[in-house]
């Protein structure tokens, strides 16, 4: 195996990669993963190849592949429990191919010897800047979009609108310029969407990955002026020991506005996010406060091996919205008799908590929130998944009941042994993969975890204390949310104040209230129809 020793170049996507192969010792080589953005190297993975209890094994964290095969050029590795298998194979003119089979992808690429990773960054690109305009086209359809490239401090960023998609402003999270390549990666929803381009003078050709693999193009063109009926103030969310970038946007008025305060969902998100919907609320004449989310993903103190759920103690985000309404009733600028809280999916579960106790909250919007208990909406989203997938009935059965011993594990630490031998049992026949956490939750992953510290909260119990008007909005084919159950329960317990409760199932949408991408009839996803203007409609003759 001492061919591999050595830098090498790879692509994928249109974007090179670099791996790094070192011999440590006789009995282990050892591989760094890079790729290079803006002239500084970026780490991947490391992997290993050594000896491990007599045996030659391939492995990366803490995943173990043990030796299929070995010869002067081809090395195989496998993991039969994850379906997995690697083969690198040497070629003839000194390259060598790497095919790695997961249990529901593979990936092929060709690597080739290259220079040293310190060679390489010898030349650092300066950022560059300017405005295009252009589109991204699947099967002869087209959405408009812009980016503007920007040099903030001396580093690369940029930022993207699409109008259609309520996205205005929203900054990629990475930004990679390497000349002429350039690489822009951005979360949209569930997915990352990357864009691997070339720039060529003044254009912009490339391709998108993810759920649509679309081309894309763009031009530089002059940055529109266009002169905005409110300010933006950027301000800081103080919460306790935690300070959250914040902003307010404020309508011109000689008056106090009515405010919304945009709520996001699981995961962690920015406040740029909702720039779309606060120009649109603004530009009506309601303020619009948006807030990036406290941090939910990343605690190395904490032993967190599978993040399922936001790692927030019970209350926390709770008291971040009541943070937030403080904040605004400090305003002159606000009407503090008109402010209203606007969530989506886990900050719909979120608002009528904080509603239900808090006198200030004038109205309320919730979007594809759940109603139903934690743990009934847990299990529904996970037998979903197996019904995506046709898994048998007696799967689907067989996850109800690990779940239900999961969640009374949570409880009382009992019989961790034998549930675990099931979990294993799920992965080994497959369906386990889709459906449920790998392990049995160890102490922190319990304290911590949103899924099993939560998992008894009933939603309902607090819908049912409001004595203001709410706006509830799903998607009827939501995969992640039981659509029916929630609506069903909310038209339950507002059977005495139906006046004070608005719900919209829009037909055909998912859990963004978008409609789902018909590849036999292709158009990009789009809102489903008045969705946008309904709650806008609705806000606006509450908040003003």
């Amino acid at each position: 195996m001492e061919w591999l020793i050595g830098t090498w170049k790879g692509e994928a996507n249109g974007q090179p990669f670099y791996e790094n192969w070192v011999k440590v010792s006789d009995t282990e080589f050892d591989n760094a993963n890079y790729s290079i953005c803006n002239g500084d190297t970026i780490r991947g993975g490391y992997a290993k190849i050594e000896i491990r209890n007599g045996n030659i094994v391939y492995t990366s964290d803490n995943l173990v592949w043990g030796l299929k095969e070995l010869n002067d050029s081809t090395v195989i590795f496998e993991n039969s429990e994850h379906g997995e298998k690697f083969t690198f194979t040497k070629t003839s003119k000194g390259d060598w191919k790497a095919d790695l089979k997961y249990f529901q992808s593979q990936v092929e690429y060709l690597l080739t010897k290259t220079v040293s990773i310190s060679e390489l960054l010898d030349e650092k690109s300066k950022p560059i800047e300017g405005y295009y305009e252009g589109y991204i086209e699947f099967m002869n359809k087209k959405l408009f979009t812009s980016i503007n490239l920007q040099n903030t401090n001396g580093r690369q960023t940029a930022i993207t609108s699409t109008p259609d998609n309520l996205q205005l402003n929203m900054p990629f999270n990475e930004v990679c310029y390497n000349p002429p390549l350039i690489k822009l990666t951005l979360r949209d929803g569930t997915q990352n969407l990357e864009l691997n381009g070339k720039l060529n003078g003044d254009e912009v050709v490339g391709s998108l990955s993810g759920e649509i693999p679309a081309k894309v193009y763009f031009k530089k063109v002059a940055a529109p002026n266009t002169k905005k009926n409110y300010t933006i103030v950027s301000l800081n969310i103080k919460n306790s020991d935690i300070t959250l970038p914040a902003d307010l946007y404020l309508p011109t008025s000689e008056k106090p506005t009515g405010a919304v305060i945009m709520v996001c969902g699981t995961g962690q998100h920015i406040k740029e996010e909702y720039n779309g919907w606060a120009d649109l609320l603004a530009s009506q004449g309601i303020a619009v406060l948006t807030y990036t989310k406290r941090n939910v993903t990343t605690f190395p103190n904490l032993s967190i091996r599978q993040v399922s759920s936001d790692i927030v103690l019970p209350g926390q985000l709770e008291s971040d919205i009541e943070a937030a309404i403080n904040l605004l009733k400090g305003r002159k600028e606000i009407d503090f008799k008109k402010i209203g809280l606007f969530g989506f999916s886990q900050g719909a579960v979120l608002v009528p908590i904080v509603a239900s106790k808090n006198r200030d909250v004038a109205f309320l919007i919730a979007v594809s929130g759940n109603v139903t208990t934690d743990k009934e909406f847990v299990i529904n989203q996970s037998i979903n998944k197996l019904r995506q997938k046709n898994v048998k009935e007696d799967a689907i059965t067989e996850t109800r009941e690990i779940w239900n011993k999961l969640f009374k594990y949570a409880k009382d630490k009992q019989n961790g042994s034998s549930l675990q031998k099931k979990l294993d049992k799920a992965y080994k026949k497959g369906f386990g993969h889709y459906s449920l956490p790998r392990q049995i939750p160890n102490d922190d992953e319990i304290k911590y975890l949103s899924t099993w510290n939560s998992f008894e909260h009933d939603p309902s119990n607090y819908w049912s204390k409001l004595t203001i008007p709410s706006y509830v909005v799903y998607g009827d084919n939501d995969i992640f949310i039981p659509v029916k159950q929630s609506v069903d329960l909310l038209k339950k317990l507002y059977e005495d104040k139906p006046n004070l409760l608005t719900i919209k199932v829009y037909s055909q949408a998912d859990h963004f209230i978008k409609k789902p991408v018909d590849i036999n009839n292709f158009d990009f996803p789009k809102y489903a129809n008045n969705y946008i203007n309904d709650l806008t409609e609705w806000i606006v003759g509450k908040a003003k």
